[in-house]
């Protein structure tokens, strides 16, 4: 009898070591909620001109903004939907970023988002074509900004240049504008090496088609109070400083 009973005990523990390990498996890891963005792994190692994938489990469609990348060529593929599927972060052949952020935003909501870091392995300097100047400061799709703390932070250029995404050295999100013209309209966007002011102030570089016609920046009251605390103190737009009003 005692015998028994000592079976059935040891049966029912490898019956919960059994569920155990069976849902252990089920769950995609990393990610700290889990509840809308799951991911199979949050930072990876990604050489240049290579190609990584992982899975990833969405709550809700959304919407995927790069941070950080030197190269148009770095881009990430995904279905963009809602529910199980890959994602699949592709390395251009001539980035010399070394960390880069990939910020998922849930679709329709906006305070809810999550990011995957990609550590690129930069093997070799890029090869510069005939009659290209590496001193080109302009036409950037990411310029590195110097933060009052002594780190850098990015300005990054989303949504086709309509829309300029501010991170600080971690790629967490400080601001978000647009430049508009005089009727309104969101206007393309190119970067510029950031503009160095006196004591510690910075002007973000952004040109326009426009030239110097007069136009619009469009950012929230909360997005202009923190690019000021981090000494960002307007536009440096068409080649004339523009504080923010």
């Amino acid at each position: 009898m005692k015998r028994s009973l000592r079976g059935r005990f040891i049966l029912f523990l490898c019956g919960i070591l059994t569920m155990t390990m069976l849902f252990g498996t089920a769950v995609l890891a990393d990610g700290v909620d889990t509840s809308t963005f799951d991911f199979s792994d949050t930072q990876l190692t990604i050489s240049q001109g290579d190609q990584a994938s992982i899975s990833i489990r969405a709550k809700y469609d959304y919407d995927v903004y790069i941070v950080g990348n030197r190269s148009k060529y770095t881009y990430v593929k995904t279905d963009n939907q809602s529910g199980d599927g890959t994602v699949t972060f592709v390395i251009g052949p001539d980035e010399t970023s070394n960390s880069i952020q990939f910020w998922f935003y849930a679709r329709n909501h906006g305070d809810i988002f999550d990011h995957v870091q990609v550590d690129v392995n930069v093997a070799t300097k890029p090869v510069l074509s005939i009659g290209v100047s590496p001193n080109v400061s302009e036409g950037l799709q990411s310029a590195p900004i110097s933060l009052p703390d002594g780190t850098v932070g990015y300005a990054t250029l989303v949504s086709g240049n309509l829309l300029c995404f501010v991170v600080d050295a971690a790629g967490n999100p400080l601001a978000t504008f647009s430049v508009l013209d005089t009727n309104g309209k969101l206007l393309p966007m190119e970067l510029g090496a950031t503009i160095p002011a006196a004591n510690g102030i910075n002007y973000l570089h952004v040109d326009t088609d426009e030239g110097t016609k007069v136009i619009d920046v469009a950012i929230t009251a909360v997005d202009r109070q923190k690019l000021m605390i981090r000494g960002i103190a307007g536009l440096y737009l068409n080649h004339k400083f523009v504080a923010w009003k």
